[in-house]
Parts: C-alpha cells; sequence; structure tokens
C-alpha cells in the first residue's frame, strides 16, 4: 500500500454482510479485533477475502492504493461498493480496480455494492490501483469503498517441475539469495552426461541422467537412492505429494516414491519420452516421441485421454487451471487441448518444429519455433505480437515481472540472451540482449533475485541483471556442454553438465 495514502486503512480481512463504516475509530486504526481476523486470513489467503475502506473526500478528490499479484499468484475480486453517510448511490462518486500492468480498468461501478462469482479474475504479476473518485462536484462526507478480493498461491511450493510449475514460467514461487561470487560445493560425476533438469524438494533433489537412471541425492551430494531405467533420463522430473514423475529414452513414463526409489507405475508409450511431465489437478501430462500428448492419472498412470499430433512430441507440457493444456509438436504446430479431455481448442501453426515448452502467463501462451517468438492469446490462439530472434531458439522463454527471457543458439555463430517486453514485444527491439561468442543456449532462463541465470553451451554458468543484461557473475564449471536449466533453492545453483 502506498505510504503516502494515509486516510485508507485497511480495517479488517473478513467480508462483511453489508458495506458500512460505522464504528471504526476516528484515527481510522485497524481494532484488535479486525488485526486478528486480518492476521487468521493471511493464514488462510486462498478462502477469505479482503475488506478495505476511506474517510471523506473533498469534490474532485481521487483517492487510490496499490496492490501487487506477484508471479505465480490469481487475484479473484468478489465485491465492490461505495456510499455516503446517507447510505445512498451518489451519481459519479466511483469505486474502481484498474490494472496498471496493462492500462485497463478491470472494473468500476456507483452502486452500494455489487458482488460477482467473481467479478474479476486474473493472474499476476500485476500491480493494481484501486480507486475512489469524488466526481460530484461536491464534498461528500464519510465516504466508504471497499474492494473484497483475494490473492493467493496457485501451486503449492511442493508441486515443482520443469520450468518450475505446470505454466513453465521459469521462476520458484518464492525468493531464495542467490551467491553473488558463486563456488562449487560439490559435485557427482556419472559414467555418462546430465541432460536432465533437476528437481531441488525440501530435503533432496531428484535427476535423470544418461546412465539409465533417476537420482535422489541429499544437499551434501550423497546417493538417497537411485532407479535403474532402460534408457537415458533426459526430462526433468515433476515431484508431487511425495512422488517422482519422470519421462525415460525406453518409452516410458515413471512414478516413483520420493523417499526411497520404489516404482510406483509405469506408463508405456510408442517411443522415447523427451518431453518433461507436468502435473495439474491429479493428472500428468506428458508428450512422446510416438506423436501423442498423453494425459495420465497421477495415482496409477491409466489414460484419461490421448491426441495424435503429426509428428513427435518433446515440448514439456503448460496445463492451465485444470482447464486447458498447451504443448507444441515438432509438425510446427501448438496445440490447446482441453485437460478434461483432449479435445482441441485451437491450433497455431508455426514455420518450424516446436522443440520448446510453451509458457502460460498475462493470458498469453509464449511459444518458440525456430527463430520465431509468438505471443498468444489464451482464449483463441489469436497473435499478439511476434519477434524473430537471430538465431534458433529451443528452450522455453521464462516469463517475470512483464518481462519475457529467451535464450539462442547458432552452430558456428553465437548465441543469445534476450530480454523482450511481454505484454509489448519488441516493436522497437528488445529491451536488451547479449552473448558470449559462444554455441548459445539449450538451456531454459531460470530467473528470481534481480538475476537471469543461464548455462551456456561453452560449459559456463552466467548471472545477469534482469534489468540491464549486464553480467552479474559467471562461473566456468570445466565441462564441454551444458544442456539443463538451473535449478536454484536457498542460494544454491544445481546444474548438470556433459563432461
Amino acid at each position: 500500500m502506498d505510504q503516502n495514502v494515509t486516510d485508507f486503512v485497511k480495517r479488517s480481512k473478513v467480508e462483511t454482510t453489508r458495506i458500512d463504516h460505522k464504528g471504526a475509530a476516528e484515527s481510522g486504526d485497524p481494532s484488535a479485533e479486525d488485526q486478528s481476523a486480518a492476521q487468521d486470513v493471511e493464514d488462510k489467503a486462498a478462502t477469505n477475502p479482503s475488506v478495505l475502506e476511506s474517510a471523506d473526500m473533498a469534490a474532485g478528490e481521487t483517492r487510490y492504493f496499490r496492490d501487487r499479484i506477484e508471479q505465480g499468484q490469481r487475484f479473484r475480486l468478489l465485491s465492490v461498493g461505495v456510499l455516503t453517510d446517507a447510505t445512498a448511490k451518489v451519481a459519479d462518486l466511483t469505486a474502481s480496480v484498474y490494472d496498471e500492468t496493462n492500462g485497463t480498468v478491470l472494473f468500476t461501478t456507483e452502486e452500494l455494492r455489487v458482488d460477482g462469482d467473481p467479478l474479476v479474475e486474473l493472474d499476476g504479476p500485476r500491480t493494481l490501483r484501486f480507486e475512489l473518485e469524488n466526481g460530484t462536484g461536491t464534498t461528500q462526507t464519510e465516504v466508504s469503498g471497499r474492494w473484497v478480493y483475494q490473492a493467493w498461491a496457485l501451486f503449492s511450493p511442493d508441486t515443482w517441475m520443469f520450468q518450475v510449475d505446470p505454466r513453465n514460467l521459469g521462476t520458484p514461487a518464492l525468493t531464495y539469495p542467490v551467491r553473488q561470487s558463486p563456488g562449487e560445493l560439490w559435485s557427482v560425476s556419472t559414467t555418462n552426461p546430465v541432460r536432465s533438469s533437476a528437481f531441488v524438494g525440501d530435503d533432496r533433489l531428484y535427476v535423470g541422467t544418461d546412465d539409465d537412471e533417476v537420482l535422489a541425492l541429499d544437499f551434501d551430494g550423497n546417493e538417497s537412492w537411485s532407479f535403474a531405467t532402460g534408457g537415458s533420463v533426459r526430462t526433468a522430473p515433476a515431484v508431487v505429494n511425495g512422488v517422482v514423475y519422470a519421462g525415460c529414452d525406453d518409452n516410458s513414463v515413471y512414478a516413483l516414491d520420493a523417499n526411497d526409489g520404489t516404482g510406483r507405475w509405469s506408463k508405456a508409450t510408442g517411443n522415447t519420452v523427451r518431453s518433461s511431465p507436468a502435473f495439474a489437478d491429479d493428472v500428468v501430462y506428458v508428450g512422446s516421441d510416438d506423436n501423442t500428448v498423453y494425459a495420465l492419472d497421477a495415482a496409477d498412470g491409466s489414460e484419461q485421454w490421448t491426441v495424435a499430433t503429426g509428428d513427435s512430441v518433446r515440448s514439456s507440457p503448460a496445463a492451465v487451471d485444470g482447464e486447458t493444456v498447451y504443448v507444441g509438436s515438432n509438425d510446427n504446430t501448438v496445440y490447446a487441448l482441453d485437460a478434461a479431455d483432449g479435445s482441441e481448442q485451437w491450433t497455431h501453426g508455426m514455420g518450424s518444429p516446436v522443440h520448446a515448452d510453451p509458457t502460460a502467463a498475462l493470458d498469453r501462451v509464449y511459444v518458440a519455433g525456430g527463430v520465431d517468438l509468438v505471443a498468444l492469446t489464451q482464449a483463441d490462439g489469436t497473435v499478439d505480437w511476434s519477434y524473430t530472434a537471430p538465431a534458433e531458439i529451443v528452450v522455453a522463454p521464462a516469463i517475470v515481472d512483464g518481462v519475457c527471457y529467451v535464450g539462442t543458439q547458432q552452430a558456428g555463430g553465437a548465441g543469445e540472451l534476450i530480454a523482450i517486453d511481454a505484454i509489448q514485444g519488441a516493436p522497437s527491439g528488445p529491451a536488451w540482449r547479449t552473448d558470449v561468442g559462444g554455441p548459445g543456449l539449450m538451456s531454459a532462463p531460470t530467473v528470481l533475485g534481480g538475476l537471469v541465470i543461464v548455462g551456456w553451451r561453452d560449459g559456463t554458468v552466467r548471472a545477469y541483471d534482469a534489468a540491464s543484461g549486464t553480467e552479474a557473475w559467471s562461473y566456468d564449471t570445466g565441462a564441454s556442454d551444458i544442456q539443463t536449466s538451473p535449478a536454484i533453492r536457498d542460494g544454491t545453483i544445481y546444474v548438470g553438465v556433459d563432461g
């Protein structure tokens, strides 16, 4: 809340049965009862709305406060109302909600109270402005404006997967400090390369290897368990509710107990599985080189539905709200599928195979195919904006705080890390771009703490200032190649390498 707006007070976070400011202390301070209720709601943000109130207003006066809906959070507006001491509707006395990120009015009313189920619902990151405007031409006494809303985290911290969550956003729900001068804490050697991005849980990390196994390591690098597969594991594990889900080159999807690595179930597909599983609403979504997208029951691996595409499916699906699954195929197409039955909602043709994972954010789906990056509206797949990169994009973009970060690779040339306005695109060029003269990136960016962290194909992990693109630090792993995305927790970066 803006500190200079002193006469807006957060009196309570419990929804009232009518809009009424009577009984408030003259100072406008919350009562002890209100503070207790507010704390209770902060502990249960998904089930309790917030109520905010203002004081009197002069003619022509506008008052407001702001609230920030963070990455990975959802905002739901349930009720809005405005009245005076006369408890009657006053023309041109309005309560509104503005989306400052997009520059749009989400809702406005002169009514005493308007309820909805909901009135507005959207996802972060966004800055919202709650505004009360007295356009009546006269002073209004004891004006009360209230906005009842919820804001909560979409995903449990225990529900992490490749690109962090089911939408492939590329940023953790919580911000952990990152070392400014990194140094190696430990390493674990494998016989063959590690091309699976790791999942970092509460007490261990999980990763696949080209040694035909899924490994669980503690935070000192000691092996907790291993599970032998029939082929390389190059997909990033998804770990949800104590179960590890991973795809494998032996054509199977595995569900393993996260504590001891015992097998829960396996599902055979018709070819290699290089698509990292996505989990949403007790369903595992994954693609296969048998040209098929699978929806599997998370409990037993049984098929809920399948959808055939025209070529292999190596992109990791982005699952949104248990309603829509977005996935790319090497048939040059991105698909929007109904999460319940797999029916096609829309498709969009790209000029090249879609290897990179779609990222769902800001009411858009960001998809790369070849050198083209497009932002499609989630509702119908129409193109909001497009950008042609200087080289091929083969990894998922990360969308954080209204910026799209994407990497390129180029055989025999320099790859780049590029930052683009996620809402407007790049009509006059990217916000910034940087290269190191190497072959580029097959590592999807990870963004947190104001840094964009990537593994370059020269074996170096580098961090860049998210605002300017200036290199903050680098660490040479000594490896010949990095094709995995950094996983970060509690200030430590975990990355798999070749050689």
